[in-house]
């Protein structure tokens, strides 16, 4: 009499199963996120526009630099007072970022005139550049690589299941 003995709880299939799912849900959640960040974004285009003043423009930081642009603009005659770091990402060599800092800065000089969009609900709330920030796209696709990743290891455990029943 042989003993036949249970088939082991995980086998290759089921971890990667499990693997597939893991994949599919965190890619599929940021997504969703990306999307929110998306719509927020499209909605920030559609509010009101004004003319802002630079009045302070300027590179900040010791080690990861970026540009403090200060502006003022006036909405039903009350002036706000708001500042944007221009979504300048925060990586690169340190000297390829002041670089890029003190162009962006430059771009917006004391004194200059902009177009700020600003919340009809909330004034004081403004938006200078109103178009997603590069870590968005970024942030959609690694969603989107994570859901294929778990599409692939789908595939691989579904041929993982069928090669072990075939050669039973």
């Amino acid at each position: 009499m042989g003993s036949s003995q249970p088939p082991p709880v995980f086998t290759k299939s089921r971890i990667t199963l499990i693997l597939s799912v893991l994949l599919l849900v965190s890619g599929g959640l940021l997504v969703n996120s990306t999307a929110t960040r998306f719509e927020s974004y499209s909605i920030m285009s559609h509010w009101p526009a004004t003319t802002g003043i630079i009045t302070i423009s300027e590179v900040v930081g010791e080690r990861a630099f970026r540009p403090n642009v200060v502006y003022t603009y006036e909405v039903d005659g009350v002036v706000h007072l708001d500042s944007t770091d221009l979504n300048m990402p925060s990586f690169g060599g340190r000297n390829n970022r002041r670089e890029a800092a003190d162009t962006m800065a430059a771009m917006y000089p004391v004194g200059s005139a902009v177009t700020i969009h600003y919340n009809p609900e909330n004034p004081s709330e403004a938006k200078m550049k109103v178009s997603p920030p590069w870590s968005v796209y970024g942030q959609l696709s690694f969603g989107i690589t994570l859901i294929l990743g778990g599409i692939l290891a789908g595939l691989v455990s579904v041929r993982l299941k069928a090669n072990r029943i075939l050669h039973k």
